[in-house]
C-alpha cells in the first residue's frame, strides 16, 4: 500500500479522479467490447483544466504501453496536424516512414513554388495548405459557399486553375504525383497517414491527443468525420482519439458516432478536488486553503499556481481581490525569471529565440528550461504556449503599469520580425505564397497593433486583402490576429475588426466573400489594394455561380484600372460561364488588341469559340496558344476536345496522346480519349482509359458515366448499371444519370425500372425533351401507345426539329390508327 501511495503522490495529479479512471478502464476494454470508446471529448472553459487533463490522460495511455501524439493549435491544418503526430511518434521509435517521405517531398515541392518569381498570379489560392481538390469531373468534391457543387461547377473551378496546373506541368514536368500532391495535399497524404497508424498499431495500442480544438476545429472537424467513417481507409481498432477544446463536439455533425463517443465536461473543481492538490503541494494551513479557493475561483490552472510555491501562510497569498499572476511572481525570488516570465507573455507563443529578444538575456537556455517547466505553459515541438487566462493576465498587468514600455517592447519585437522576414529575401507577392514569411509578417502585425493599434490597423486593413488573396487559411488567421491584438491592448476599433472578419469567413474557400465584402465597405484601402480585393471577391463570386456579383466587380476594376487586360479577360470568362458567348469573344478580342500575346486571352477564345460550335475560329486560336506555349498539357487536351467536337477522331488522339506525353498522369486528358476511342466504337480502349482515370479520381462523375455507356454500348448492362448506380451515389440529383441508367434497363427490357429511372429524370428536369423521347420508346415497348404520344408530343413542344421524335411519332400514330 505504502508504495502504491508513494506512486500517487510522484504522479503529481491531482483531481478529476473519475474521467482518468474512465479513460484508464477504456484502454483495457477489448476492442470489441460495447462499452468501448474510441473517441473522447473533453470540454470546458477557458483554465477549467482540459490541458492539464489531457497531458495526463496521454501519461495513462504510455503506462499502458500505448504510443501517444499530441498536437494543438501550432498544427493548424491538416497537413501539419499529420505531421505532428507523425513526429511524437517518431519519437517513440514508431516511424510513419512513407507519410514522412511523402511530407517532405511535399514541403519541399512548395518552397520551390514559393520562391519561384514566374509562379503565377493566383497559385496561392489554390495551393494553400488547406488545398481543396481540383480538377475536371472532380464532381461534388469541391466545397463553394459552405456547400457543394455539381459536376459543371467542378468544371469551372478546373479551368479557371488552368494557368496553376500549365505552370506546374511545365515546372515539375516528369513528377505528376508531385503535381497532385500540391494541388491537394489533405487528399494525398491522409491515406498514406492512415496507413501508417495502422502499421504501428499492428503490436501497440494508440492514443492522439488534439488540444484546443475550439481553434482548429473549422479545418479538423470535417477531417477527422472523414477519418472515421472510413473515407481514406480504415483505422485502427486499437485507436482511442481524445478531442478537447471550449466547446463540445457538434452533435448534429457527430451524431453517427455518439455512441463511441466518451462525453467529458469539466468544470471548475470541487472543493475537495482543491484540498487534495494543496496537501499534494504541502499547503495544509486552513487559512491559507480558504483564501485560494476564493482567489482561484476553484480553476485547476490558478490553483495549481498559487499552490506551486507553498505559501505557508495567508499573507503569502496576498488579498484574495489582488492579481492571481501577480502573487505569484511574487514568490519568484529571481529577478531575471520574473522578467522572462512577463516578458515571454507579450509574444503570441514564444520559443528561445523570441524569449531572448524579449529579455535580452545573454544566455536565454536557461531561462527559457526554466520556463517550460511552469504550471501555466505547455509546450509542444519547440514552443511554449502560456494557457490563455495566465497570458491575459501577465500582459493585462504589463499594460496598465508602464504603458511606455509596453510599447517599447512590442515595438522591439515587431522590428525582430520584420528583420526576420526581411532575411527571406521575397517580394511581397512572393512572400505570401510562403509560409515563414506569412508567419513573420501576422506576427509583426500583431506587435504593431499592441504597440500602436491606430497607426497599425490601416496598414493590417490593407494587408488583410493581401492575406484573403494567399487563401480561405490566412485569411481567417490574420482576422484572428486581429481580434486577439485588440483584446490584448483594449482596443475596441482593431478587436470589432477581427471580430467581424472573423465571422465572415467559414471553410469553405470562397467564404473569403464576407471578408472582403467589409474590407472593401468599410476599410479605407488604397487605389491598388481596392482593386485586388475586388479581383478576389469576384473569383469568388464565380466559383460560387454569382455571375452577376462577379461581373459587377470586374466591371468595377475596369472603371478603375481600364488600361489593364487581366481583368477584361476576367469578365470575358465570367460571361463565358454564363453562356454570354458573343460578349466573351467581345471581351476575349479586347484584350487580345492590347496583348496579341496573350496566352490565357488565346485560350479562353478558343474555347469559346469551340463552345459556340465554331470550330476552326477555336483551333486558330488554340494553335496560336501552342505556338506560343508548345509544352502545354492544357492546350492540346484543349484542343483535343475541339478535334472530338468535330469528330475529328484522329486528331483528337494524337492531341490526347500528347497531353499524356506532357503530363503522363492527367485524368482529364484520360477522359478525353476515352470518350473519342467511345466514340469511334474502340470500346476496349475506351474502358482502358476510362480506368487509368477513375484511378486518380474515383468519383469522377464524367468517367463513371461515360464508361457506363460504353459498357452499354457492349451489352454489358450489369456493370455499366454499377457505374450508374455509383454515380448516382455520388450525385443522386443529376437528372442525366437517371435517364442514362434508364437507357440500361430499357436494353435489359426491365421496362418499369426504366419507366421510375425516366419519370425521376423528368420530375428533376421537366423540358429535357430527350428524357421524353426515351420515356416514349419504353411506352412504345410496353405497347401504351397513348402514353408514347403524348411524350413526343411534349418532345416536340420542346424541340421542335427533332427527327427522331418526329419518326417515332409517326409510328405511334400508325399504330394507334383503327
Amino acid at each position: 500500500m505504502r508504495e502504491i501511495i508513494q506512486r500517487r503522490q510522484q504522479a503529481g495529479f491531482v483531481g478529476r479522479d473519475g474521467q482518468v479512471a474512465q479513460f484508464r478502464e477504456n484502454l483495457g476494454l477489448a476492442v470489441t467490447d460495447a462499452r468501448r470508446r474510441f473517441v473522447f471529448n473533453v470540454h470546458g472553459d477557458a483554465g477549467v483544466g482540459k490541458t492539464f487533463l489531457v497531458q495526463q490522460l496521454r501519461r495513462v495511455a504510455g503506462e499502458q504501453a500505448a504510443l501517444t501524439a499530441y498536437t494543438n493549435e501550432d498544427a493548424f491544418d491538416v497537413p501539419d496536424t499529420m505531421a505532428a503526430i507523425a513526429a511524437n511518434l517518431a519519437d517513440q521509435g514508431a516511424r510513419l516512414k512513407e507519410f514522412e517521405k511523402r511530407y517532405a517531398t511535399y514541403q519541399q515541392r512548395r518552397r520551390e513554388l514559393e520562391a519561384d518569381p514566374q509562379a503565377p498570379e493566383g497559385a496561392s489560392a489554390f495551393l494553400t495548405r488547406t488545398a481543396v481538390k481540383i480538377g475536371l469531373g472532380a464532381a461534388r468534391q469541391v466545397p463553394v459557399a459552405g456547400a457543394v457543387v455539381d459536376a459543371i461547377d467542378a468544371n469551372a473551378l478546373a479551368e479557371q486553375a488552368d494557368r496553376v496546373r500549365v505552370f506546374l506541368s511545365t515546372k515539375f514536368h516528369g513528377h505528376d504525383k508531385d503535381i497532385h500532391l500540391l494541388l491537394s495535399p489533405s487528399e494525398e497524404l491522409t491515406p498514406v497517414f492512415v496507413e501508417g497508424l495502422r502499421e504501428v498499431a499492428r503490436n501497440q495500442p494508440l492514443a492522439l491527443f488534439l488540444d484546443t480544438f475550439e481553434r482548429t476545429a473549422p479545418l479538423l472537424d470535417g477531417w477527422l468525420l472523414d477519418l472515421l467513417g472510413a473515407r481514406y481507409g480504415e483505422l485502427p481498432a486499437n485507436l482511442v482519439v481524445t478531442v478537447a477544446g471550449q466547446r463540445p463536439l457538434d452533435p448534429n455533425r457527430w451524431a453517427a458516432y455518439l455512441d463511441v463517443i466518451a462525453d467529458i465536461p469539466l468544470v471548475p473543481f470541487t472543493e475537495v478536488e482543491v484540498r487534495q492538490l494543496l496537501s499534494h503541494k504541502g499547503v495544509t494551513d486552513d487559512r491559507v486553503i480558504r483564501v485560494i479557493l476564493e482567489l482561484s475561483g476553484r480553476l485547476p490552472l490558478l490553483v495549481a499556481m498559487l499552490a506551486e510555491n507553498r505559501p505557508a501562510d495567508s499573507a503569502e497569498v496576498g488579498d484574495p481581490s489582488g492579481n492571481a499572476v501577480e502573487r505569484f511572481l511574487k514568490w519568484e525570488d529571481d529577478q531575471s525569471r520574473r522578467n522572462a516570465a512577463l516578458a515571454g507573455a507579450l509574444p503570441r507563443r514564444v520559443n528561445q529565440d523570441i524569449l531572448a529578444v524579449a529579455t535580452k538575456a545573454e544566455d536565454p537556455s536557461m531561462l527559457y528550461s526554466w520556463l517550460r517547466g511552469q504550471p501555466f505553459v505547455t509546450h509542444n515541438a519547440g514552443v511554449c504556449h502560456y494557457h490563455d487566462i495566465v497570458r491575459a493576465s501577465m500582459i493585462r498587468l504589463q499594460r496598465g503599469q508602464s504603458p511606455s514600455i509596453w510599447r517599447e517592447q512590442h515595438t522591439k519585437l515587431a522590428a525582430q520580425y520584420r528583420a526576420w522576414r526581411k532575411e527571406l529575401a521575397l517580394k511581397d507577392d512572393d512572400g505570401w505564397k510562403n509560409a515563414t514569411w506569412q508567419e513573420y509578417i501576422l506576427e509583426e502585425t500583431y506587435h504593431e497593433l499592441c504597440a500602436n493599434p491606430a497607426a497599425a490597423l490601416p496598414t493590417a486593413l490593407e494587408n488583410a486583402v493581401f492575406a484573403a488573396r494567399a487563401g480561405a487559411t490566412m485569411a481567417r488567421r490574420w482576422a484572428e490576429m486581429l481580434r486577439q491584438a485588440g483584446q490584448d491592448v483594449n482596443n475596441p476599433a482593431v478587436q470589432r475588426w477581427g471580430g467581424r472578419l472573423y465571422t465572415n469567413i467559414d471553410d469553405a474557400d470562397s467564404g473569403r466573400i464576407g471578408f472582403l465584402t467589409a474590407l472593401l465597405q468599410e476599410a479605407d484601402l488604397a487605389m491598388a489594394t481596392r482593386t485586388i480585393a475586388l479581383a478576389t471577391r469576384g473569383r469568388q463570386y464565380r466559383r460560387g455561380r454569382k455571375y452577376e456579383q462577379a461581373l459587377a466587380d470586374f466591371n468595377r476594376i475596369i472603371e478603375l484600372s481600364p488600361d489593364r487586360d487581366w481583368p477584361i479577360v476576367d469578365r470575358a470568362e465570367t460571361y463565358q460561364l454564363m453562356g454570354r458567348y458573343e460578349e466573351a469573344l467581345a471581351d476575349f478580342g479586347r484584350a487580345l488588341e492590347a496583348d496579341p500575346g496573350s496566352v490565357p486571352a488565346l485560350t479562353g477564345r478558343g474555347k469559346t469559340y469551340r463552345m459556340m460550335g465554331r470550330y476552326e475560329k477555336a483551333l486558330a486560336d488554340l494553335n496560336r496558344a501552342l505556338e506560343l506555349e508548345p509544352e502545354s498539357h492544357v492546350l492540346y487536351e484543349y484542343r483535343g476536345h475541339t478535334h472530338m467536337a468535330m469528330k475529328w477522331y484522329e486528331q483528337a488522339l494524337a492531341d490526347l496522346n500528347h497531353s499524356l506525353e506532357l503530363l503522363p498522369d492527367c485524368h482529364a486528358a484520360y477522359e478525353r480519349r476515352a470518350e473519342t476511342y467511345r466514340l469511334m466504337k474502340r470500346h476496349e480502349e475506351a474502358l482502358i482509359d476510362f480506368k487509368r482515370a477513375l484511378e486518380n479520381d474515383p468519383k469522377c462523375l464524367y468517367s463513371l458515366s461515360h464508361r457506363g455507356l460504353t459498357y452499354d454500348a457492349m451489352g454489358r448492362y450489369e456493370e455499366a448499371l454499377d457505374d450508374f448506380n455509383e454515380a448516382l451515389r455520388i450525385d443522386p440529383e443529376n437528372h442525366h444519370l437517371y435517364e442514362r441508367r434508364g437507357e440500361a434497363y430499357m436494353s435489359m427490357e426491365r421496362y418499369e425500372e426504366a419507366l421510375d429511372d425516366f419519370n425521376r429524370s423528368l420530375e428533376l428536369d421537366p423540358k429535357c425533351h430527350g428524357a421524353h423521347e426515351r420515356r416514349a420508346a419504353v411506352y412504345m415497348l410496353m405497347e401504351r401507345y397513348e402514353d408514347a404520344l403524348t411524350d413526343l408530343n411534349r418532345a416536340l413542344e420542346l424541340s421542335p426539329g427533332c427527327q427522331l421524335a418526329i419518326t417515332q411519332r409517326d409510328l405511334v400514330l400508325q399504330m394507334l390508327e383503327p
